[in-house]
């Protein structure tokens, strides 16, 4: 069972940043508000009722009715959001009790902490709680959705779940709507809400004291669920993906763990272009000495330039309760608004201001987006365009479906028929770029495990004359191999081989058998690639073209080593 549950881990969790990293940015980022409200003078109203404490430091705060066990920070409510927690209502109820789940899991992941990790691996949090698992295999809404445009990521964008998330009872159903959405859209309704919750707190403060500060508590509540997908909205392997639950199996995780580990070119509506990575490297400084020439030129800030955006994103997120609390004219012009429905994408890219921060998303033309001061160059163009080699990459580290028809390769023993296999897993990969950040002139290479059956039959072909003379079934299991030398930016020599053993039944008989096999793409060199076609041409296009050769024997105890040619077509990955 414990195998069975590790292995659904590994193929549906693609978390974004860590649970020690989401801690972090949330508690970082209200360290400067709180701050911030420290020097206001006006802000005396707000402080009075909102409920939260420091610690002996000052640099940390809790909250009191939610630290029944563990101390809960607003990073702590970050970290929870999304990944451990559906419901923001369940959270609040979770954290009030001392013997909750999430105290267990929170006691789990500050163990780990401790150790110098980021986080709980994900197989001890399956064992503490299994609804882990269950969301991990449906958080859809983590994710921008990969060729949709800023405006597209918002059409879903409704004013009525923004009244339901304010309600108990209404939340799930919100939740429901917004899980088939995405990061962008779940933060600014969850956000909107919580903004609400402020404004109504901040008219009632003089008239009823007590509400204002419950109905503030539940704003940092909603709020701190919402930024959760703020944050995810910079790690770099959450802005690839196919959003759907089909592609998070067979592809959602490799591309967001190729992705977060490389890293993307990015940039927002400020102009700012930058490397965006995902989890375990928030913060992390990529050997930035090494472009030193000069000693003193080694800087080591306490957080890097993009760790600072991130920070920033959810300080400029948790500083708008604020200002929706004191009736502020910026966060009044946000809550109102538009006529139409249509013009909702709009309001928000302009109005949030924490959108102004993150990723533009792929497929957006900057200049439907960036504000009129902006100058729009060739560089924020590109870094907003689609990935070139997005497909080819996913085409190599995918988990994938593939059917093969093998047939007689030379005179002589051969073994002809057909065979199902897949593709998972990753096992070693290397995939570079040249001093220009292009491909000509590298070599790429990615392995992964293969599992297949195959159904035949052994023959031998003399003058021509193909003999048939025994049925074949085998199980095999193995490693896939793909090495790439590009010759420019788009042809390149695709080689691949499968290296298998397993068993195989003859004549009712089990024996043990070795099944190596190399291939070539003769489609790569064409720049005629199957990755980039849409599934009802490739399918037949790998067929009959076809785009995928491979040759192979069949060596076992049982006879001399029999030889095939084949054809494979992905179906799927």
């Amino acid at each position: 069972m414990a195998l069975l549950l590790s292995g659904l881990i590994i193929s549906l969790q693609a978390a974004a940043w860590q649970y020690g990293e989401h801690l972090l940015i949330g508690d970082i980022a209200f360290a400067r508000f709180m701050f911030s409200l420290n020097s206001n003078k006006a802000a005396s109203g707000f402080l009075s009722v909102m409920n939260c404490m420091s610690d002996s430091s000052r640099q940390r705060f809790f909250f009191p009715a939610w630290s029944s066990g563990h101390p809960v920070s607003y990073g702590v409510l970050n970290a929870l959001s999304g990944d451990h927690v559906a419901d923001p209502f369940l959270m609040d109820e979770q954290l009030r009790s001392p013997t909750s789940v999430l105290q267990r899991i929170m006691h789990l992941h500050q163990t780990y902490i401790q150790m110098g990790f980021t986080a709980a691996p994900d197989n001890k949090l399956v064992k503490t709680d299994f609804n882990y698992l269950l969301l991990a295999a449906s958080n859809l809404p983590h994710f921008y959705e990969y060729n949709r445009n800023f405006r597209q990521q918002l059409q879903k964008f409704d004013t009525g779940l923004v009244r339901l998330c304010q309600s108990p009872a209404g939340m799930m159903k919100a939740i429901g709507k917004l899980n088939k959405s995405n990061a962008l859209n779940m933060y600014a309704t969850m956000h909107l809400a919580a903004m609400e919750l402020a404004a109504t707190a901040g008219a009632m403060i003089n008239q009823n004291k007590e509400e204002a500060a419950l109905l503030l508590q539940y704003a940092f509540l909603l709020n701190g669920f919402a930024d959760h997908f703020l944050e995810d909205a910079f790690s770099s392997g959450h802005l690839v993906v196919n959003r759907n639950l089909f592609a998070s199996v067979t592809n959602n995780k490799p591309l967001h763990d190729f992705y977060s580990a490389i890293g993307t070119t990015v940039v927002n509506r400020k102009g700012q272009i930058w490397k965006a990575f995902g989890d375990g490297n928030f913060n992390n400084r990529h050997h930035a000495w090494q472009a030193a020439d000069d000693i003193r030129d080694i800087s080591y800030a306490p957080f890097t330039t993009e760790a600072e955006r991130v920070i920033e994103s959810v300080r400029l997120s948790i500083e708008d309760l604020y200002l929706a609390f004191t009736g502020n004219e910026e966060a009044v012009a946000l809550l109102h608004w538009p006529a139409s429905s249509s013009g909702y994408p709009d309001h928000l890219i302009k109005h949030l201001r924490s959108f102004s921060l993150v990723p533009i998303p792929y497929n957006t033309k900057p200049e439907t987006v960036m504000p009129d001061q902006i100058s729009i160059t060739a560089d924020m163009r590109k870094a907003s365009s689609l990935l070139p080699q997005r497909n080819f990459i996913r085409s190599r580290i995918a988990n994938s479906f593939v059917f093969c028809i093998n047939s007689e390769a030379f005179n002589g023993s051969y073994y002809r028929g057909g065979e199902v296999r897949l593709n998972f897993g990753s096992l070693l990969n290397k995939y570079r770029l040249n001093k220009k950040g292009e491909k000509s002139g590298t070599l790429d290479y990615w392995n992964g495990y293969t599992f297949s059956f195959s159904y035949g039959n052994y023959g031998i072909t003399e003058n021509k004359i193909r003999v048939r003379k025994e049925v074949s079934y085998q199980f095999r299991a193995g490693i896939r191999s793909n090495v790439d030398f590009w010759i420019s930016n788009k042809r390149f020599i695709a080689l691949y081989s499968y290296t298998e053993a397993g068993i195989q039944f003859v004549n009712g008989k089990g024996s043990f058998v070795f099944v190596p096999g190399i291939g070539f793409q003769p489609g790569a060199l064409l720049n005629w690639n199957y990755y980039n076609m849409s599934p009802w041409w490739r399918i037949p296009a790998q067929y009959f073209l076809p785009l995928k050769i491979r040759y192979g024997m069949v060596i076992s105890p049982a006879g001399e080593p029999k030889f095939f040619s084949g054809i494979d077509i992905d179906f799927v990955f």
